[in-house]
């Protein structure tokens, strides 16, 4: 049972998972009637789209196979107000990422673009159908400070202090420059996270990086194998299924779209030389059944694990699946506070919190790396965190029903995602 065929008492049940997944797979069956039928059910379709974030690209999927005079009037306005909205956003968008790579590129900075950059102006037809919150471009290590220099020159400035030195050990990319505009970039000078200990060769990375036309600007992009990997590892390792149905989808359609020219036998070892072979086989399996994705049944035969276990695919389900109307009011530490045994125990995860390491410390206040003043920061840390929760936890003591579910949900959360990050571990990883 996955979250498409979840109760609707469930907590992880989604009304409109199964339509979103019939209007979304690459060939749909001619001969099955698309499921929504009433004015109530298009509703569903069209609030479950918007909240998974697939809302223009649902919209776009719906008119190109002529459904749009069915669908009902409200329905209709919220997909195509998605849809404007999007489009509005992908010009802007499209527009300063060009301005960047045309600054890049006259001053001699190589500069591959990752994930939804690349991703919107290949797999998918139209750029406005995958939204994003920001820009990922990874530079050279040695061209790292002059990246940051050609992003001032046209108005990006970082959200916090940083020391260059410090960053690059303890992330993959340099803190969020944002513009005037109000859009954001991150620098990234690999793919993987520091404490994601597998190493890559980054050299091999630059040499198999792929062109592509950036409406008449010209850009790179990881190549398919390592665009794979990429953002299996984001998605799955890193941000525990947090990227929802569209960074699935992302993985579905680079599949479609270049499934002549994946070499998977390459894809199978270097899955495996990264620790990735459990994720990926995950994902790929998630893109076969839920989009019709072309993914070979003898690829998912070779890479699948000894010890995989059908609950790997409801775990991930409930998580991509779980829409923003679904969402939790508490963050997932409160689950941890909440499961630790007695007064003691949570007494032990609330210091947790609290005194973080000193270089997550400096990061977070943009501190001097070794600076002596992080210390003076706790106390600032223990009024921030304590004024965060206090209303919540005022809430759950009096009993509030909506707050009571908020906190029952946060700690399933948090065990599916515990779950899956034991069941995919393999060493070490891609970030």
């Amino acid at each position: 049972m996955t979250a498409v065929s979840r109760r609707p008492e469930d907590p992880f049940f989604n009304p409109a998972a199964e339509s979103i997944c019939q209007v979304l797979r690459f060939e749909a069956d001619p001969h099955e009637p698309l499921i929504p039928a009433s004015e109530l059910e298009w509703d569903r379709l069209a609030a479950g789209a918007l909240s998974l974030g697939v809302g223009p690209l649902v919209y776009y999927r719906l008119r190109e196979m002529g459904y749009l005079d069915q669908i009902q009037p409200g329905a209709r306005r919220a997909f195509k107000s998605s849809y404007i909205n999007s489009v509005a956003a992908s010009l802007i968008r499209q527009n300063s990422l060009k301005k960047i790579l045309a600054a890049f590129d006259r001053a001699d900075i190589p500069v591959i673009v990752l994930k939804g950059g690349h991703l919107a102006n290949t797999v998918y037809p139209d750029p406005a159908l995958r939204p994003m919150s920001d820009l990922d471009l990874l530079v050279p290590f040695e061209k790292l400070e002059q990246a940051v220099e050609g992003l001032q020159s046209l108005g990006y400035r970082p959200e916090r202090q940083y020391w260059t030195d410090f960053e690059t050990t303890v992330n993959q990319h340099l803190p969020p420059f944002r513009s005037e505009k109000d859009q954001t970039v991150e620098l990234h000078w690999t793919i993987r996270h520091p404490e994601l200990a597998r190493p890559v060769d980054l050299a091999a990375v630059w040499e198999r990086a792929q062109a592509f036309d950036l409406e008449g600007q010209a850009a790179r992009g990881l190549s398919t194998e390592d665009l794979l990997l990429h953002l299996t590892a984001h998605n799955a390792i890193q941000h525990h299924m947090k990227g929802g149905l569209q960074a699935l989808y992302d993985i579905a359609a680079v599949v479609d779209h270049w499934d002549e020219q994946i070499d998977w036998k390459l894809l199978a070892r270097t899955c495996r030389e990264h620790k990735l072979q459990k994720a990926l086989y995950l994902l790929l399996r998630l893109c076969r059944e839920l989009f019709g994705a072309p993914v070979p049944e003898a690829f998912l035969g070779e890479i699948q694990p000894p010890d995989f276990a059908p609950q790997w695919l409801q775990a991930a389900s409930d998580l991509i699946f779980l829409s923003q109307a679904n969402h939790t009011q508490l963050s997932i530490n409160y689950a941890d506070l909440m499961n630790a045994n007695g007064l003691p125990g949570k007494l032990y995860e609330l210091l947790k919190q609290v005194f973080i390491p000193p270089a997550q410390m400096s990061q977070a206040y943009g501190l001097p790396p070794g600076s002596a003043r992080v210390w003076l920061y706790y106390p600032v840390r223990f009024r921030y965190l304590a004024a965060k929760h206090a209303q919540p936890l005022k809430r759950l003591a009096r009993g509030e029903a909506q707050m009571t579910r908020s906190a029952e949900l946060t700690s399933q959360i948090k065990a599916r995602m515990d779950y899956l990050d034991a069941a995919l571990s393999e060493g070490t990883s891609d970030g």
